[in-house]
């Protein structure tokens, strides 16, 4: 792969820039500012000045397309002018944390996982701790794992800082259980409770809602609002409402539907003679249980008999005529 024919980068300019490994590395393109990775280049002996270089690693910047045409930053070389151990000497700018002086719930400790790990003051994210080698003092000595920060532009500052493990991991476990157990019991105490109210049901719909949602479902009355909402629209079938022309096919198949559907209704319901026969015979077969009931209620030797009013006297009836 060429290079783009700018000017070299030097990694130890930019430490934050670059993320070095045990094998492969990455830098941050300048012009999209996006990760990529470093390529084979080859040894320089001097730089574009002309300057003695020593005989460095050189590595391009691999070819990347953020917007779909290939980024100016593609090919540009960085040289690797310190080694991994110096460049995470350079990540560490701040001092030593005290593993004592973090919270318990910002470390973990746990007996039996390979690394221990932290909760990073930059970017708010887990990060894992790679043991420091050789160590010095009786603590051993971690250091933050290399990682970007929150927009992923850079390296976060916390990368490649020491945190001294000074606290004993059952301890720890025992800070984190009490920590997380006065927590529940803090926030069952904290916890009110809600009055649920039962809703109102729904008044009932009233006798005429009733009528007219059944008087809606007929077959005959949808058959008649569909020929209705037709004939407001159709010209031809709004004139043929008056007799003054004729319907068009579609009015004549919404009639023709209409009339169907009301007959079928009309031969559906009983007719006026019909029910009539229908409610004497009912009467007939409950004539006699009516009749055995009156019977029981007035017997015929019990029948009260009012007596008889005195008549009023004949002068008053016929008064005489005056001479």
């Amino acid at each position: 792969m060429r290079h783009n024919g700018r000017p070299w980068i030097a990694a130890s300019t930019s430490p934050r820039r670059i993320h070095m490994r045990e094998t492969t590395h990455s830098f941050a393109c300048h012009d999209c500012g996006q990760w990529e990775d470093l390529r084979k280049g080859d040894i320089a002996d001097r730089d574009s000045k002309g300057q003695i270089m020593g005989g460095q690693t050189v590595r391009l910047i691999a070819v990347h397309r953020p917007d779909g045409k290939r980024c100016p930053g593609s090919g540009q070389r960085i040289v690797l002018d310190m080694s991994l151990a110096t460049w995470r000497q350079r990540l560490k700018k701040r001092g030593r944390m005290r593993a004592s002086t973090i919270a318990v719930s910002d470390i973990d400790l746990t007996i039996g996982q390979q690394q221990p790990s932290i909760v990073c003051r930059d970017c708010k994210t887990w990060r894992a701790l790679e043991d420091v080698l050789p160590r010095t003092g009786s603590d051993p000595v971690w250091m933050i794992t290399p990682h970007r920060n929150g927009s992923g532009n850079a390296l976060c500052l916390s990368s490649g800082r020491h945190v001294v493990l000074d606290r004993d991991p059952i301890l720890w476990k025992e800070a984190l259980d009490r920590q997380i157990a006065n927590q529940e019991t803090v926030d069952a105490g904290s916890r009110t409770r809600t009055t649920v109210s039962k809703r109102p049901s729904p008044p009932a719909p009233a006798v005429l809602q009733i009528a007219q949602q059944r008087q809606s479902q007929r077959p005959a009355e949808q058959a008649r609002l569909k020929l209705r909402a037709h004939q407001d629209l159709c010209r031809s079938c709004l004139a043929a409402k008056y007799g003054r022309g004729i319907p068009c096919a579609t009015g004549t198949e919404l009639t023709a539907t209409y009339r169907t559907e009301m007959t079928k209704e009309n031969q559906a319901q009983p007719s006026t003679k019909d029910q009539a026969k229908a409610r004497a015979g009912q009467w007939k077969k409950v004539l006699p249980a009516v009749q055995l009931a009156d019977a029981q209620r007035f017997p015929g030797h019990l029948t009260a008999q009012l007596p008889e009013a005195p008549m009023p006297p004949r002068s008053t009836l016929h008064p005489e005529p005056r001479h």
